[in-house]
């Protein structure tokens, strides 16, 4: 057992708060945790069950991962390393296919991160920092919703957290053990986001650190990067080649138009207002973060070894602006700075509250007000995303549910979704995506030839005159199997031929 750990342990108030603050933690992302996947990154959490299910029925092979948009191919794509969709596939195959299992699988990581935040943050400062960050990383609104959520994101922030902290004991002892656990981690957090090569930076400080320039030389830490690279590298060269046989991918290497290098989004004011204005203060500071975050900064450090969390929000930086079009589009990219975000917090707080000194009573009142304030606006956003995961709420969730009851299982379908491959989940079939402005007469009869079935679709998602018009052409073209005002269901093989149904129950 680790050192730390015992520490924990033998620490038994430090235990009974950090035990207090797990609790809290869990019971905050237990909330809607058997809801389906609906609402805030819907989209994301689809693709990553859709893909953990496809494993279990298709080909239990953590290096040939399947989406459900695959059209008439076998649907293996180029993505990020499967490694969390492969362990929830595992435990699928244990009890059952059932996304709730996602939910608690992240729950688990989000638990282990606080313990990892813990460990970092006492290693180089105090149990009192370490507590006080744990304390914010259970409650901040960013951190509870992605902590539960069927996505890799919380096993990414489990695997950077554990791989500073092994490195930080590394440095302590020279244990090849630690050495080798950091990589490990280090490696499971790039193959997850390849940018998060970013941590580097910090490890790099602390290996010069420990050893000054001689580190460039020793052969330990040429390996750490030989495992990291090397890992990389096997895998997207092998994961490429999906991309040339069935033509998917999530766009990885998709340079300067999808999810990285749009240095031109980077340079503009609306990238800038809406990353470091509208989300970082509301989701991963609750607003009234932000004073805690500053004074957090601005206070001496605790040791020469807090440069770590400095360097990790510089390494954050480039990160940013490098992905810029992922962090624009997708918020959760922004996740990592959590870490670091939470250290400054906790070393603030820790501070301003702490017994051994004599502050103000006006400078304690003010910590607990943004306490308070913290709590209540984080619950108040993540009460927000829970709301949207109302089944009732969601037509495009009715649909799916509708063509699972009503359609042949092997059905092709063709999904209009705006790019949510959620109704192909939850009706269980395979097919095809577009979006409404995409559904001419010539692509619906090009999909029709290549072997699609029905089209489901959502009347709202059809709210632009010319999306209008091309639902209007094909309601009129094709029979309708269910059209009641809020959803539909379209049938591509003629108006007035019928193949036998039997309606389908959920065991």
């Amino acid at each position: 057992m680790d050192k730390s750990l015992i520490s924990i342990i033998r620490a038994v108030p430090s235990f009974y708060i950090l035990s207090a603050i797990l609790l809290l933690a869990g019971v905050l992302r237990l909330i809607n945790i058997t809801h389906p996947l609906l609402g805030h990154h819907s989209w994301r959490q689809a693709d990553t069950a859709a893909m953990a299910r496809n494993f279990v029925e298709e080909r239990f092979n953590i290096l040939y991962p399947r989406v459900d948009w695959r059209g008439t191919s076998s649907g293996e794509v180029e993505c990020e390393f499967p490694i969390y969709q492969f362990v929830l596939a595992a435990m699928y195959r244990a009890w059952g296919v059932h996304e709730t299992i996602g939910s608690f699988l992240s729950l688990i990581f989000s638990l282990i991160t606080i313990v990892g935040v813990y460990l970092v943050s006492k290693r180089v400062a105090t149990a009192a920092v370490g507590l006080w960050a744990a304390f914010f990383f259970a409650v901040l609104p960013m951190p509870v919703f992605f902590g539960r959520t069927v996505m890799p994101e919380a096993l990414l922030i489990a695997a950077c957290t554990y791989t500073v902290f092994w490195f930080l004991k590394w440095t302590d002892s020279n244990s090849l053990w630690l050495l080798f656990l950091s990589a490990a981690a280090l490696a499971v957090a790039c193959l997850i986001k390849p940018p998060t090569l970013y941590l580097g930076l910090p490890l790099a400080f602390l290996a010069i650190r420990k050893h000054g320039v001689r580190a460039l030389a020793r052969p330990d830490l040429w390996i750490f990067a030989a495992v990291v690279m090397g890992s990389i590298a096997l895998w997207y060269i092998h994961a490429h080649q999906f991309k040339a046989t069935t033509g998917l991918t999530f766009g990885v290497w998709e340079y300067g138009s999808d999810k990285w290098g749009n240095w031109n989004l980077a340079g503009s004011w609306a990238f800038w207002d809406t990353v470091f204005i509208r989300r970082i203060p509301k989701l991963l500071l609750a607003y009234l973060g932000l004073p805690l975050l500053i004074i957090g900064l601005v206070r001496p450090p605790h040791s020469a070894e807090e440069k770590v969390f400095s360097l990790w929000l510089a390494g954050m930086l480039v990160f940013i602006v490098v992905v810029a079009k992922g962090v624009f589009v997708h918020d959760y990219y922004l996740l990592p700075a959590s870490v670091p975000i939470c250290y400054f917090l906790g070393k603030a707080t820790a501070w301003g509250l702490s017994k051994d000194r004599h502050q103000a009573r006006w400078l304690r009142a003010f910590f607990a007000f943004c306490i308070i304030g913290l709590l209540i606006v984080s619950l108040k956003t993540y009460g927000k995303w829970l709301r949207q995961e109302s089944p009732a709420k969601s037509p495009a969730f009715q649909v799916a549910q509708a063509a699972w009851r009503e359609l042949p299982g092997k059905a092709l379908v063709l999904a209009v979704d705006k790019g949510d491959p959620m109704m192909l989940y939850y009706s269980e079939k395979k097919g095809w995506r577009s979006f409404p402005r995409d559904l001419t007469a010539r692509f619906v009869a090009t999909l029709a030839a290549q072997g699609a079935d029905y089209i489901l679709g959502v009347h709202k998602d059809f709210a632009d005159d010319n999306a209008m018009g091309n639902l209007e052409r094909l309601l009129d073209q094709y029979e309708v199997v269910l059209n009641n005002g809020s959803f539909f269901i379209i049938r591509l093989d003629g108006k007035n031929q019928k193949d036998p149904i039997t309606p389908r129950t959920r065991p």
